[in-house]
């Protein structure tokens, strides 16, 4: 996880680079206590070249769609106005290729029976975490012929 950790850290290090992703408008996980954020810039900048080497500039671009939403899911408000008022949540299902729909009812929503109920503060958290460690887990997974899996096709 640290590696991945440093992944996003060196993506939100280099916000000004994705003008479209927004970054520099939610990510704060950059706190750099003093190291600078250069070498952050200068790392990414040789993460995404071996990306695109080894993925193509195709998904190496969904690569960085996707470590860009797993960032905003750090940011994602527990509470489903706010998601929606301070535009997290748009910029969130937009980067992960989500349905924005889908991801209300998964965060904000649990079902008892027939009835819907607005989920806990904790509960969001705990969805979100969960999403979080999952992409987290499958993002650089590996399928048996050696060659890096879209992350579109890892739900199936």
């Amino acid at each position: 996880m640290h590696s991945n950790f440093a992944a996003l850290q060196q993506l939100a290090s280099c916000a000004d680079d994705y003008p479209d992703l927004h970054l520099d408008k939610h990510i704060l996980l950059c706190n750099d206590n003093g190291t600078g954020i250069g070498p952050k810039k200068a790392e990414w900048h040789s993460t995404i070249r071996a990306l695109q080497n080894l993925l193509g500039p195709e998904q190496a671009s969904e690569v960085v769609r996707t470590l860009a939403g797993i960032l905003y899911l750090t940011t994602l408000p527990t509470d489903r106005s706010r998601a929606a008022e301070d535009g997290t949540l748009e910029i969130t299902v937009s980067c992960l290729g989500l349905s924005t729909e889908v991801v209300q009812s998964y965060f904000y929503e649990r079902k008892i029976g027939n009835d819907k109920m607005l989920a806990y503060p904790a509960q969001v958290q705990t969805s979100r975490d969960n999403l979080i460690c999952h992409l987290n887990s499958k993002i650089f997974q590996v399928s048996w012929n050696d060659k890096c899996v879209p992350l579109r096709s890892l739900g199936d």
